[in-house]
C-alpha cells in the first residue's frame, strides 16, 4: 500500500459537510492516538453493558472519538499509512469487543458475522487502496435505536 485508501464517492456525500465542520473543531488533544485509547476503553466497557440506553451511549462515545482520532489527523496533518493501518486495526478490535459481547442473541450472531466480513474487507481495502470498510458500529447504533421505538 503505497497511500491510504480512498472513500468511496458515496461516503464523500456525508464526509465533505464533516471534513467542514472539523475545520472549526478545536481539539484540545492534537494526537489521535489518544482519542483511540479513548475509544477502546468504551469499547471494553461495552462487555459489561446490557441495557440498550447504556449501549447507544457508549457506542455513541466510540463513534465520537473514533472521528475525533481521523480529524485531529487530518486538522494537524499526521495522516499516515501506519496511521490508517493503526486506526484500522483499532476499530477492528473495537467491533471484536462489542460484538462479542451481545453473541448471545441471533443479531448479535449476525453482526459479529458481518465483523468477520469487515476484517477481510479491512485487508482487502489496505491491498487495494480503496476503503471499502462497512461501517458496522453505526449500524449496530441505528439498530439498537429502531429497536428502542419499535421493540425488534
Amino acid at each position: 500500500m503505497d497511500k491510504i485508501p480512498k472513500r468511496s464517492q458515496l461516503a464523500q456525500l456525508y464526509r465533505q459537510p464533516l471534513h467542514r465542520l472539523e475545520e472549526l473543531m478545536p481539539f484540545l488533544i492534537k494526537d489521535p492516538n489518544y482519542y483511540q485509547v479513548i475509544g477502546l476503553v468504551f469499547s471494553f466497557f461495552f462487555l459489561f453493558t446490557k441495557s440498550n440506553i447504556h449501549q447507544i451511549i457508549l457506542i455513541s462515545l466510540i463513534l465520537i472519538f473514533d472521528w475525533f482520532d481521523g480529524a485531529t489527523a487530518r486538522k494537524y496533518n499526521l495522516t499516515s499509512k501506519k496511521g490508517y493501518l493503526i486506526d484500522v486495526v483499532v476499530d477492528r478490535i473495537s467491533e471484536g469487543l462489542i460484538f462479542s459481547a451481545i453473541l448471545n442473541s441471533i443479531v448479535g450472531k449476525i453482526f459479529f458475522s458481518l465483523y468477520l466480513l469487515n476484517n477481510l474487507l479491512s485487508f482487502y481495502s489496505i491491498k487495494s487502496g480503496k476503503h471499502n470498510i462497512i461501517a458496522l458500529r453505526f449500524f449496530y447504533l441505528v439498530f439498537l435505536i429502531i429497536n428502542i421505538f419499535w421493540k425488534i
